[in-house]
């Protein structure tokens, strides 16, 4: 190629290799020594061509192992002699560069027994080297050459297998992980590392020689604010990017070591061991990124401060880890590392930290919004903890009892305390982010919901935040539809009420968590009626200084329980005894305005309220509290406690004293305001009726005020709402009405028997109460006897007779055939008689116009009219009367 006569631009070329091949073929004379020069130009032209051609010479199998590893042995033996240092420096690049052509090449230097020679070259070399040794050091680029082949060989699965025989070459070799200036040095024992880490023996081999200690080293070197080196030339000007590089092998490595990392073939099999050694280093989290062949997030997070709910790293367990492992090389034998060395080792930083679920509770508290992988998952190991804690709590209690407490157990205690507080704030916490998380726990499983249900027991009552971090939890459990039925289930309405009634902060808490559940489940409102509940509610709206928010709350919750399909009645007609009905109902109705109501000094027909019947309410609450007190003691299981209002408790208010109170209204007040705007007229109306019924035969209503304003609010009942007269029709009274008539006995004031006749005179406006009394056949009869027997109301019992009558002219059947039956015909004209004296009738002359009315109703009767004009006709009286304008007789105050 460089000959001159080919090529005249190649002679400076062809002389420099004209006398190289001359100093070869030189001949010199022996010595009995090895032509050290010789044998030098030899191997360095085996480094030059296998260096240029390798791809060339790759089929190709080098015949000249036995000769290479005799010179390296015998320039190990020499190696302090400059000559046999360069000499073997120049060897292993020649045994590097030909492994590194053909494998079989690998499997042959192997064969000749080349482990035990590199083992002893490497050890001379790294006996004469420091962390600080330059790479233009013949023992640095000796030692890189070896480790650099061992790269190559560890692919040869002899080479694996012998290795287990030499621990202190592998221990060796994973020394040379400190020298950071030799790149392909560090690169090529991590390579090494990777690809024997094929069995547990050779894992065990490499942890036994501190490999694991060594890579940990390495990730801790990590900038990750560097730029990656474009090419690895780069990586030996740029000590940084070097160590960048060492970090990310070295993860790998680990990774493989550990069984981690599944890549390349064959795979590395799982190391217990090393694995929880690896998770004790990296935590548990960051040891499985080791999976991933791309670590460059792990080791940022390793050279930074990270802390969120699933990772917490920082300077100082960096630092601690460091310290560890230096601690180990200083105080551990080589080749008798253990993994198992760093099972007892913590970091200071994590020692007070609660992982539970794979997470870390108090920075998920501070990072609510996270989201976590598995919600469900986390949320059952959290419960579980619950439930172990409790036991430990439980027990550390009984040993209070019984033994004097150490200052150690007192920390203990307290230490456990806050975990709970951590551990219920998390639940909450992952509820309130992701809330379908408990619907995805068994349905018929309540032993969570119990263990929760527990905390409010115990130190959750002496602990105040536990208290209320239950209840939140609880509350929000509470909307959940089979978590609701689970604490229906477990029958623990009683433990709420206790808390509430115990501890007045729990209030507004406790009724979040009764609102959705009485909503939904009459077993709930069975049970909180039977726990005294209802007094509760209804002393929470006395509690003036109380936040309105929760006094309404407190009232929605009543309000719930009163409107439940099964025992709402139940509920309703006990609340009622408490607080009366008007007053009740219009704060179940709208709670904040009805509070306010509440709070107000009022009189009204519905409702006399001012400062003493709120004080008269509380002191009878205090007393049924008392008593109920009573009734749980007594009971040896406070489950089983029976209890509700008896049934003639009402509560007394003084200033209810002088009122006749009937269907919730205030008689006396009524009739001043007739007008007022009752909440229910038509109950009202039949709540009088039956009152009237009720004390007709009691003597010492019948002259009294009371009975008075009884008959006088129907009527005015009646005159103020005309359409509520249909009503009475239909209620059966009339018929009832008319036999008291019969049976009255008249006496002096003629009560009874003017009360009836009002009733009659408000009746005769509705064609339906006309039709109702005309169906009764002793009507007449009733009214006669009280015309005929007591004269002195007769004007107001004739006007009353004529208003009947005048309804009845069209309406069947007719009073006609009752009337002639009671020979009333005869009796009115009686009373148009001259001579006939009524001065002792209360007004005569109305009584004389009022029967001409009666007699001239009963001659337009449609079905008996004819007859009745036929009798009329008969008479002389009628005849002088019949055509009169009657009202003449009635004195102007009359008409009025």
């Amino acid at each position: 190629i460089y000959h001159p006569d080919k090529n005249p631009d190649g002679r400076e070329k062809f002389e420099q290799i004209q006398n190289a091949y001359d100093l070869l073929s030189s001949s010199r004379i022996p010595t009995g020594e090895p032509d050290l020069i010789n044998i030098s130009l030899i191997v360095k032209t085996h480094v030059i061509v296998f260096s240029r051609h390798m791809k060339t010479l790759s089929p190709f199998k080098y015949p000249g192992y036995p000769m290479l590893l005799n010179v390296i042995k015998e320039s190990t033996t020499r190696v302090n002699e400059l000559q046999y240092l360069q000499l073997l420096s120049t060897s292993c690049e020649a045994a590097l560069l030909t492994a590194k052509t053909n494998t079989g090449n690998a499997e042959e230097f192997v064969g000749e027994f080349g482990i035990t020679i590199l083992a002893a070259s490497l050890h001379r070399c790294l006996i004469n080297i420091t962390t600080e040794t330059e790479m233009t050091d013949l023992y640095l680029q000796t030692a890189s050459h070896i480790c650099c082949l061992v790269a190559v060989l560890s692919s040869v699965p002899n080479f694996r297998t012998q290795l287990l025989d030499y621990s202190n070459f592998v221990w060796d070799l994973i020394c040379c992980l400190k020298y950071f200036r030799a790149v392909d040095m560090v690169l090529a024992i991590l390579e090494f590392i990777s690809k024997c880490s094929v069995t547990n023996e050779l894992q065990s081999l490499f942890a036994s020689c501190g490999a694991l200690w060594r890579m940990g080293l390495l990730l801790f070197e990590y900038d990750y604010t560097l730029d990656e080196p474009s090419a690895r030339s780069n990586l030996k000007k740029n000590t940084q990017a070097a160590k960048n590089i060492f970090a990310l092998s070295a993860c790998n490595s680990i990774g493989r070591l550990a069984g981690y990392l599944q890549v390349g073939s064959p795979q590395s099999p799982i190391h217990n061991d090393i694995c929880i050694a690896v998770s004790c280093m990296l935590t548990g989290v960051l040891a499985l990124r080791l999976k991933n062949l791309d670590c460059s997030d792990l080791l940022q997070i390793l050279n930074s401060n990270t802390e969120i709910p699933t990772i917490i790293w920082n300077s100082k367990m960096k630092d601690s880890l460091i310290g560890f492992i230096k601690k180990e090389f200083e105080t551990v034998k080589p080749c008798e590392h253990s993994a198992k060395n760093i099972f007892s080792f913590s970091f200071p930083s994590l020692e007070k930290e609660l992982y539970i679920g794979q997470i870390y509770v108090r920075v998920f508290n501070e990072q609510p919004q996270t989201i976590l992988e598995n919600p469900p998952s986390v949320t059952l190991n959290l419960l579980m903890y619950l439930c172990t804690e409790k036991n430990k709590i439980k027990q550390i209690q009984e040993n209070q009892q019984h033994l004097p407490i150490s200052d150690k157990q007192i920390g203990e205690y307290e230490y456990y305390l806050i975990c709970i507080k951590q551990v219920i704030q998390c639940l909450i916490n992952i509820l309130n982010v992701n809330p379908k998380v408990s619907q995805q726990t068994e349905h018929n499983n309540w032993e969570p919901l119990s263990i929760i249900l527990s905390y409010l027991q115990d130190e959750g009552t002496k602990d105040f935040k536990i208290r209320d971090l239950t209840l939140n939890l609880l509350q929000i459990l509470s909307e959940e539809g089979h978590i609701a039925k689970g604490i229906v289930n477990l029958k623990i309405i009683w433990r709420l009420l206790h808390c509430l009634r115990e501890f007045k902060e729990t209030t507004k808490n406790i009724f979040l968590i009764l609102k959705p559940l009485v909503s939904e489940y009459s077993l709930i409102v069975q049970e909180i009626v039977r726990y005294c509940g209802i007094i509760d509610c209804i002393e929470i709206l006395t509690r003036e200084e109380e936040e309105l928010s929760i006094r309404i709350l407190a009232m929605n919750v009543l309000g719930l329980m009163c409107n439940d399909l099964k025992f709402g009645p139940t509920t309703s007609i006990q609340a009622s005894k408490l607080i009366s009905q008007g007053l009740l109902d219009r704060i179940l109705r709208d709670p904040q305005s009805g509070i306010q109501f509440y709070d107000s000094d009022i009189e009204n027909p519905e409702l006399i309220w001012n400062s003493t019947c709120r004080k008269e309410l509380n002191e009878s609450l205090i007393k049924l509290k008392t008593k109920y007190a009573q009734v749980e003691t007594s009971c040896t299981d406070i489950r089983n406690v029976q209890w509700k209002l008896p049934d003639d408790f009402t509560v007394i208010y003084s200033h209810h004293d002088d009122q006749m109170i009937v269907g919730n209204v205030f008689l006396k007040l009524f009739l001043k305001d007739p007008q007022y705007d009752l909440r229910d007229p038509k109950a009202f109306l039949e709540s009088m009726l039956e009152t009237f019924f009720v004390t007709w035969g009691e003597q010492k209503h019948q002259t009294s005020e009371k009975y008075m304003d009884l008959v006088s609010s129907i009527v005015s009942l009646l005159k103020t709402r005309p359409s509520l007269t249909d009503h009475i029709a239909t209620l059966g009274y009339i018929p009832r009405l008319v036999q008291l008539l019969q049976e009255a006995q008249g006496d002096v004031k003629l009560i009874k028997e003017v009360a009836v006749m009002r009733l009659f005179h408000e009746f005769s406006s509705s064609e339906k109460c006309v039709e109702s009394l005309a169906a009764v056949s002793t009507t007449f009869q009733a009214l006669m006897k009280v015309m005929s027997s007591f004269p002195q109301p007769l004007a107001f019992s004739l006007d009353t007779t004529k208003l009947l009558l005048e309804k009845n002219i069209r309406v069947q059947p007719s009073f006609i055939p009752q009337a002639l039956e009671a020979k009333t015909i005869p009796f009115l004209l009686s009373i148009l008689e001259e001579g006939t004296s009524i001065d002792h009738v209360d007004d005569p002359a109305a009584a004389k116009v009022h029967a001409i009315g009666c007699l001239q109703a009963m001659s337009k009767s449609l079905t008996h009219g004819e007859q009745v004009v036929l009798i009329l006709d008969q008479s002389p009286v009628w005849g002088r009367y019949k055509n009169q304008k009657h009202d003449l007789f009635i004195s102007r105050q009359q008409k009025k």
